[in-house]
């Protein structure tokens, strides 16, 4: 595949190609592939996605548009995405699982000058019974939903789920 300017791709006739979303400019017209799933010859997966990623895109602003990069990940990858924000934007979340598997802790970070309200998702998650919240003073604080998880402007909310 080769990239167009700016963030398109013309694929080769003989690829395994499913397009996902082509980009449409301001007259209408097809500018060309934007993201898409290639199976190779032999056998591995590749997602092409149409924005830079060394940074936090604008793009996963929008929710139709993250759940079509969850899926392609998920594809990609073989498997469903152990953990993901469904809900709430801005937030992004780090995940650790101890060994023992007992527990989760997840720090949502809000890269957004709005406070948000954070909706998780993903196995992990659907096997937590208790959430508790880490309080500015060290301690765990129960929550009442595992569901909805505020997040303020510019902060970091750690929780702890405890698995049924």
């Amino acid at each position: 595949a080769a990239q167009l300017v700016p963030h398109t791709f013309v694929l080769d006739e003989i690829a395994d190609a499913r397009v996902l979303s082509t980009w449409i400019d301001v007259a209408g017209d097809d500018a060309g592939v934007a993201a898409a799933a290639l199976r190779m010859a032999d056998g591995r997966r590749i997602g092409l996605l149409p924005f830079e990623i060394e940074t936090v895109s604008p793009a996963l602003l929008h929710p139709a548009r993250r759940d079509q990069w969850a899926g392609l990940l998920a594809w990609v990858g073989r498997g469903v995405l152990p953990l993901r924000v469904v809900g709430g934007v801005n937030l992004v979340p780090q995940v650790y699982v101890p060994p023992q598997g007992a527990e989760v802790l997840v720090a949502l970070i809000n890269l957004s000058a709005d406070a948000a309200v954070a909706c998780l998702s993903g196995p992990i998650w659907s096997e937590v019974a208790e959430v508790e919240r880490l309080t500015p003073e060290g301690m765990w604080m129960p929550l009442p939903a595992k569901q909805e998880i505020a997040v303020a402007a510019w902060d970091v909310t750690v929780v702890r789920g405890v698995r049924g």
